[in-house]
This record gives structure tokens, sequence and C-alpha cells, in this order.
């Protein structure tokens, strides 16, 4: 598989997030709404399904699929501490005063133990420094190519 068909079945794959999360449809209307087949459509169901998503399918013919909302209940502890320790080193690896960051460490901690929430001490973000992590995630997440200058400082 080509790079560039790689890159197309990506972005396909996210507007078909999107629209499976907003109602459901058949395989027609979607292979018409992403200008693809009804091949790649199913072939990309079960990818989704492979890689987690939560596809379902109503019952009656034509099948309509859509992506069923996560379940909401007791947050994993373990999972919600793994995950806001993601962030912070995140963070540290590329410091900015991003509100983004801020408010998703807000959110992330608010799944935390009670007895670990007094621990994690998150300040409203200060300064005016380039936002790093934000223009990386938008890029990453569009699929777009990051311009960067690597500066070397010798000794």
């Amino acid at each position: 598989m080509t790079v560039t068909r790689k890159r197309g079945q990506g972005q396909r794959l996210l507007r078909l997030i999107r629209l499976l999360q907003q109602d459901a449809f058949d395989t027609a209307t979607l292979a018409d709404s992403l200008a693809c087949t009804q091949q790649e459509i199913q072939r990309d169901l079960r990818l989704l399904r492979s890689e987690g998503w939560n596809v379902q399918e109503t019952s009656k013919r034509p099948k309509r699929y859509f992506l069923a909302p996560e379940s909401v209940g007791e947050p994993d502890p373990v999972r919600a501490v793994i995950t806001h320790a993601l962030l912070r080193m995140l963070h540290h690896h590329a410091p900015t005063p991003s509100r983004v960051y801020h408010r998703a460490a807000l959110e992330l901690s608010e799944a935390l133990p009670e007895k670990l929430r007094a621990g994690v001490p998150l300040h409203e973000p200060q300064g005016d420094t380039p936002r790093i992590l934000e223009t990386l995630a938008a890029a990453w997440c569009w699929g777009q190519a990051v311009e960067f200058t690597l500066r070397i400082r010798w000794s």
C-alpha cells in the first residue's frame, strides 16, 4: 500500500468516525459521502472495530452503522492515574503555557481518586511562549506537515 493511499485511508477513517458519531448510516450513503466504494467502507468498519471503536449496526435491512457512546460508569482509577501522568510527562517535554493543556489536565484530574487530586497542583498557565504542544497535536490530528528549525548549541 502506498503512502498516499494510507494517508487517504486515514483521512477517510477520520471523516467516517465523525459521521458515525452523528447518526446511523448504511454503507451506500457512507460510500457516497466519502467518495469511495462500499467495500472500502466495510473494510474501514472492520478496521475500526479491530482498533477498539464501538461500531454498532441496526438489525433492520439495510443495516445502518453508528458509533455507540462509551458506557458512562465508574472511571477506572488506575487508568486515570496513568493517563494523567502521561499528559504531565508530555507537557514536561514540550512546556508551554497552553490553556488547552490546562483544561485537559483539569478534566483528567477529575477522574483521579480523591486522595490523589490534592497532590496534583494545576496552576493557570502564565506567559506567552509558542504553543508547541498544541501545534504538533493539531498537525498530527489533521495530517498536516510541521516545519521546524533545529538549533544546536555547541559548548
